[in-house]
């Protein structure tokens, strides 16, 4: 009997079957028994798996990858921009007290409309009026999909919905406020005009509102204000919320989970180049109030390492592979010693071979964890899904070391699942 988490020599002749379907190919012959027998193929699987391991002695091998699996289309491009405008027009009958209510979209089926035009963006302007209209409808009674719609303005930059966005941002529904606050930062022209200017002074007023109900509107705010320019007092802003001091935990998780949100979302629309230079630039000129002195790399590596909370740990390293090189000496420093495998931060192994996997040093670090049966699995697993980060060279060697992995006489279930997940991630990339 096997120990726990360890596969039998059966188990593993089965799961190597899956492994080889994955890398592209059966890649498994049929025995002369079963050929003989007139067996087809797949009965011929099946019979050798019942026979017992000593009739499977075949081992994985690297094999050409299957064709380009076709893409899948998205759901929002299944209907026209007018099928769906078509769709909010019928929620707002022209006479309502002889509606059919049947007839009415659902809310589901009136947002999915809503945020369907705004993912066709400009290509989808003829259908404002309806969406205005839409907006207008019953207002508070459905606020997400109202929400969804100044989104959707947003994303098209409709230059009719920026009065809108404006009053809005006064609304006393949270979510129809915040939204709009996100929405505006589509329109950095016209927030120097000065109704604009006037909307850009609202918002920075909230970035200083304590209340906690205000953090979600504030986080938004700080978007838009980037784009507007006050670039100084979203970086005070974005420091203090990822060294939240409120006194609640959770509180204090959700403040530090939505400042990591805005750094994703400023990489993302700004680039990593501009939120790297502007934080640079902000921490030489030093802060207007006392702050923390630790840079926002730092910070983020500390977080991915010691936060509290599971969902904060888990942001805080997608903000940091997404900022680049620049937190490379953060996340390194913050990961542990990388002789020592029981004390590295797995999860900002996996950032280091995100940012840094194209360099012979991570590449040879990622190997040696990978072939290392005595690393803790949460490491060695770590360094499996890292593999698929590095240079086209090394992409082969992987593939190659992770064959071998699977090929090993035991290997604990979890390990081999990502192995053959990577596996096939890689010889579909190089098609190896």
């Amino acid at each position: 009997m096997t120990g726990c988490g360890k596969k039998t020599k059966r188990q593993n002749a089965l799961s190597l079957t899956l492994g080889v379907l994955l890398a592209g190919s059966a890649a498994l012959e049929m025995s002369p028994t079963a050929q003989a027998e007139g067996l087809s193929e797949k009965d011929a699987e099946t019979a050798a798996n019942i026979q017992g391991p000593e009739e499977r002695t075949e081992k994985l091998t690297l094999v050409p990858a299957s064709a380009d699996r076709p893409a899948l289309q998205p759901v929002w491009k299944t209907k026209t921009v007018d099928e769906w405008a078509g769709v909010l027009e019928t929620a707002v009958p022209e006479a309502p007290m002889e509606a059919d209510t049947r007839s009415i979209p659902t809310i589901r089926e009136q947002w999915y409309a809503a945020y369907a035009l705004g993912e066709y963006g400009q290509e989808a302007l003829s259908a404002v009026p309806v969406l205005l209209k839409r907006f207008a409808h019953e207002a508070g009674k459905d606020d997400d999909v109202r929400a969804c719609i100044l989104y959707s303005l947003g994303k098209m930059q409709a230059e009719d919905a920026f009065p809108i966005l404006l009053e809005a941002l006064e609304s006393d529904y949270p979510l129809i406020a915040r939204t709009a606050a996100l929405a505006l930062g589509r329109y950095p022209e016209r927030l120097a005009s000065p109704n604009g200017k006037e909307a850009v002074k609202r918002m920075l007023g909230l970035l200083r509102e304590s209340s906690d109900l205000q953090i979600p509107l504030a986080a938004n705010c700080a978007v838009t204000l980037w784009g507007a320019g006050e670039k100084t007092a979203v970086c005070e802003w974005l420091i203090s919320a990822l060294n939240s001091e409120r006194k609640d935990a959770f509180t204090r998780n959700f403040e530090i989970y939505q400042g990591c949100s805005v750094c994703l979302q400023l990489t993302e629309r700004f680039g990593k180049e501009d939120v790297r230079t502007s934080f640079e630039s902000w921490t030489e000129t030093g802060p207007k109030e006392p702050l923390p002195k630790n840079s926002l790399p730092e910070i983020l590596a500390e977080l991915a390492k010691s936060g509290s909370d599971l969902d904060v740990k888990l942001i805080a390293c997608e903000t940091l592979a997404s900022l680049g090189s620049w937190v490379l000496p953060a996340v390194q420093k913050s990961m542990g010693d990388p002789e020592k495998t029981d004390e590295i931060a797995d999860r900002l192994l996996y950032v280091l071979a995100q940012i840094d996997g194209g360099s012979a040093e991570t590449a040879k670090l990622l190997f040696r964890i990978v072939s290392d049966e005595s690393a803790p699995l949460r490491v060695r697993t770590a360094a499996v899904r890292g593999l698929v980060f590095l240079s086209k060279e090394k992409q082969k060697t992987a593939a190659e070391l992770l064959v071998k992995l699977l090929n090993a006489a035991e290997v604990s279930d979890v390990l081999a699942m990502e192995a053959r997940f990577m596996l096939d991630r890689l010889t579909q990339s190089s098609g190896t």
